[in-house]
Protein backbone atom coordinates (compact mmCIF):
# COMPACT_ATOMS: atom_id res chain seq x y z
CA UNK A 1 0.00 0.00 0.00
CA UNK A 2 1.32 3.42 -1.02
CA UNK A 3 0.48 6.43 0.72
CA UNK A 4 1.33 9.47 2.84
CA UNK A 5 2.20 9.54 6.69
CA UNK A 6 2.94 12.33 8.73
CA UNK A 7 5.29 11.59 11.04
CA UNK A 8 6.96 13.35 13.86
CA UNK A 9 11.11 13.05 13.92
CA UNK A 10 14.17 14.54 14.62
CA UNK A 11 16.31 16.78 12.55
CA UNK A 12 18.43 14.38 10.87
CA UNK A 13 15.75 12.29 9.79
CA UNK A 14 13.37 15.13 8.78
CA UNK A 15 15.86 16.45 6.36
CA UNK A 16 16.81 13.12 5.08
CA UNK A 17 14.88 12.19 1.51
CA UNK A 18 12.55 8.81 0.75
CA UNK A 19 11.20 7.20 -0.70
CA UNK A 20 10.29 5.17 3.08
CA UNK A 21 9.61 1.66 4.22
CA UNK A 22 7.65 1.67 7.08
CA UNK A 23 6.38 -1.26 9.27
CA UNK A 24 3.66 -1.42 11.71
CA UNK A 25 3.59 -3.57 14.53
CA UNK A 26 0.46 -3.57 16.57
CA UNK A 27 1.32 -4.27 20.47
CA UNK A 28 -1.31 -6.47 21.19
CA UNK A 29 -0.78 -6.47 24.70
CA UNK A 30 -3.92 -4.59 25.56
CA UNK A 31 -6.15 -7.44 24.71
CA UNK A 32 -3.54 -10.00 26.12
CA UNK A 33 -3.92 -8.39 29.56
CA UNK A 34 -7.85 -7.93 29.38
CA UNK A 35 -8.04 -12.26 28.29
CA UNK A 36 -5.78 -13.06 30.76
CA UNK A 37 -7.53 -11.21 33.37
CA UNK A 38 -10.72 -13.29 32.60
CA UNK A 39 -8.88 -16.13 32.62
CA UNK A 40 -7.63 -15.37 36.24
CA UNK A 41 -9.32 -17.64 38.52
CA UNK A 42 -10.37 -14.92 40.72
CA UNK A 43 -12.74 -14.07 37.40
CA UNK A 44 -13.83 -17.74 37.32
CA UNK A 45 -16.52 -17.47 40.04
CA UNK A 46 -17.70 -13.53 39.35
CA UNK A 47 -18.11 -14.98 35.56
CA UNK A 48 -20.29 -17.69 36.60
CA UNK A 49 -22.44 -15.38 38.34
CA UNK A 50 -22.69 -12.81 35.22
CA UNK A 51 -22.71 -15.07 33.01
CA UNK A 52 -25.96 -16.33 32.59
CA UNK A 53 -27.48 -20.45 32.73
CA UNK A 54 -28.72 -21.19 29.69
CA UNK A 55 -32.69 -22.17 29.78
CA UNK A 56 -34.12 -25.07 27.40
CA UNK A 57 -34.95 -22.66 25.21
CA UNK A 58 -32.02 -21.15 24.93
CA UNK A 59 -32.58 -18.15 26.45
CA UNK A 60 -30.42 -16.61 29.37
CA UNK A 61 -32.60 -17.72 32.87
CA UNK A 62 -33.10 -13.79 34.01
CA UNK A 63 -33.12 -12.33 30.45
CA UNK A 64 -34.80 -9.02 30.67
CA UNK A 65 -38.88 -8.91 29.06
CA UNK A 66 -38.76 -8.32 25.30
CA UNK A 67 -41.31 -5.62 26.61
CA UNK A 68 -38.33 -3.60 28.29
CA UNK A 69 -36.03 -4.20 25.28
CA UNK A 70 -38.16 -3.22 23.23
CA UNK A 71 -38.91 0.15 24.70
CA UNK A 72 -35.53 1.47 24.11
CA UNK A 73 -34.11 3.35 20.92
CA UNK A 74 -34.48 1.36 17.23
CA UNK A 75 -30.98 3.46 16.65
CA UNK A 76 -29.76 0.03 19.25
CA UNK A 77 -29.24 -3.23 17.42
CA UNK A 78 -30.98 -5.88 19.74
CA UNK A 79 -27.56 -7.23 21.19
CA UNK A 80 -26.85 -3.38 22.30
CA UNK A 81 -30.53 -3.35 23.58
CA UNK A 82 -30.41 -6.05 25.67
CA UNK A 83 -27.07 -5.14 27.34
CA UNK A 84 -29.06 -2.13 27.93
CA UNK A 85 -31.75 -3.49 29.62
CA UNK A 86 -29.73 -5.93 31.47
CA UNK A 87 -27.81 -3.55 33.03
CA UNK A 88 -30.06 -1.41 34.01
CA UNK A 89 -32.02 -4.65 35.97
CA UNK A 90 -32.93 -4.08 39.79
CA UNK A 91 -30.46 -5.60 41.67
CA UNK A 92 -28.00 -5.39 38.88
CA UNK A 93 -24.11 -6.37 41.50
CA UNK A 94 -21.19 -6.94 39.09
CA UNK A 95 -19.72 -4.59 36.76
CA UNK A 96 -20.61 -4.17 32.81
CA UNK A 97 -17.83 -4.59 30.96
CA UNK A 98 -18.22 -3.66 27.26
CA UNK A 99 -15.14 -4.50 24.87
CA UNK A 100 -15.01 -4.90 21.06
CA UNK A 101 -13.20 -3.79 18.17
CA UNK A 102 -13.50 -0.21 16.63
CA UNK A 103 -16.88 0.47 15.23
CA UNK A 104 -18.95 -1.94 17.02
CA UNK A 105 -21.24 0.87 19.08
CA UNK A 106 -19.73 0.42 22.49
CA UNK A 107 -19.45 3.74 22.71
CA UNK A 108 -23.24 4.24 21.89
CA UNK A 109 -23.87 1.42 24.34
CA UNK A 110 -22.20 3.09 27.30
CA UNK A 111 -23.45 6.45 26.75
CA UNK A 112 -27.62 5.16 26.28
CA UNK A 113 -26.38 3.08 29.65
CA UNK A 114 -25.79 5.81 31.40
CA UNK A 115 -28.46 8.40 30.26
CA UNK A 116 -31.02 5.68 31.31
CA UNK A 117 -29.45 5.47 34.49
CA UNK A 118 -28.98 9.13 35.31
CA UNK A 119 -32.80 8.77 34.41
CA UNK A 120 -33.64 6.49 36.82
CA UNK A 121 -32.04 8.70 39.33
CA UNK A 122 -31.53 12.44 38.28
CA UNK A 123 -30.22 12.88 41.62
CA UNK A 124 -27.35 11.82 43.89
CA UNK A 125 -25.97 9.60 41.67
CA UNK A 126 -22.00 8.75 40.45
CA UNK A 127 -20.76 6.95 37.87
CA UNK A 128 -17.22 6.59 36.49
CA UNK A 129 -16.69 5.78 32.92
CA UNK A 130 -13.37 4.75 31.59
CA UNK A 131 -11.98 4.96 27.91
CA UNK A 132 -8.44 3.63 26.74
CA UNK A 133 -7.91 6.51 25.08
CA UNK A 134 -8.67 10.72 25.12
CA UNK A 135 -10.19 10.08 21.62
CA UNK A 136 -12.60 7.14 23.30
CA UNK A 137 -13.46 8.89 26.37
CA UNK A 138 -13.95 12.29 24.27
CA UNK A 139 -17.09 10.30 22.12
CA UNK A 140 -18.65 9.09 24.47
CA UNK A 141 -18.91 12.25 26.43
CA UNK A 142 -19.85 14.05 23.39
CA UNK A 143 -22.98 11.09 22.88
CA UNK A 144 -23.92 11.92 26.14
CA UNK A 145 -24.00 15.76 25.67
CA UNK A 146 -26.49 14.94 22.89
CA UNK A 147 -28.63 12.69 25.30
CA UNK A 148 -29.21 15.45 27.15
CA UNK A 149 -26.30 15.11 30.15
CA UNK A 150 -25.25 19.07 30.71
CA UNK A 151 -22.63 20.06 32.90
CA UNK A 152 -23.90 19.85 36.25
CA UNK A 153 -24.31 16.12 35.57
CA UNK A 154 -20.90 15.20 33.83
CA UNK A 155 -17.14 16.06 33.96
CA UNK A 156 -14.91 15.21 31.43
CA UNK A 157 -11.10 13.99 33.20
CA UNK A 158 -8.20 14.73 31.15
CA UNK A 159 -4.42 14.12 31.60
CA UNK A 160 -2.75 17.03 32.94
CA UNK A 161 0.02 16.87 30.33
CA UNK A 162 -2.88 17.20 27.53
CA UNK A 163 -3.48 20.26 25.38
CA UNK A 164 -6.36 22.45 25.36
CA UNK A 165 -6.25 22.51 22.00
CA UNK A 166 -7.08 18.91 21.00
CA UNK A 167 -10.06 18.80 23.25
CA UNK A 168 -13.16 19.02 21.06
CA UNK A 169 -14.94 22.26 21.15
CA UNK A 170 -18.29 20.44 21.80
CA UNK A 171 -17.26 18.95 25.12
CA UNK A 172 -14.75 21.72 26.64
CA UNK A 173 -17.80 22.85 28.91
CA UNK A 174 -17.26 19.59 30.66
CA UNK A 175 -13.49 20.21 31.67
CA UNK A 176 -12.05 22.35 34.56
CA UNK A 177 -9.22 24.49 33.20
CA UNK A 178 -7.38 27.19 34.75
CA UNK A 179 -4.78 29.64 32.65
CA UNK A 180 -0.92 28.51 33.50
CA UNK A 181 1.49 30.89 33.64
CA UNK A 182 1.72 31.44 29.90
CA UNK A 183 -1.75 32.82 30.15
CA UNK A 184 -2.46 29.10 28.01
CA UNK A 185 -5.35 27.22 29.29
CA UNK A 186 -4.53 24.06 31.45
CA UNK A 187 -6.49 21.56 32.55
CA UNK A 188 -7.49 20.89 36.54
CA UNK A 189 -8.59 19.26 38.34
Amino acid sequence: VVGNLLVSASETLARSEGPYTVEFHPQRFQQLAMHRALDAPMAEGMLRTVIPDMSDSGVPAGTPTDEVVESLPASLNEGQRRAVASALQVGALHPLVVWGPPGTGKSTLGAFIVWHLVQQRPTNLHILIAAPSNTAADVLCSKLARLGLDKDQMLRLNALGRSWGTLPDDIQQFSYYSLGDDGRPAFSV
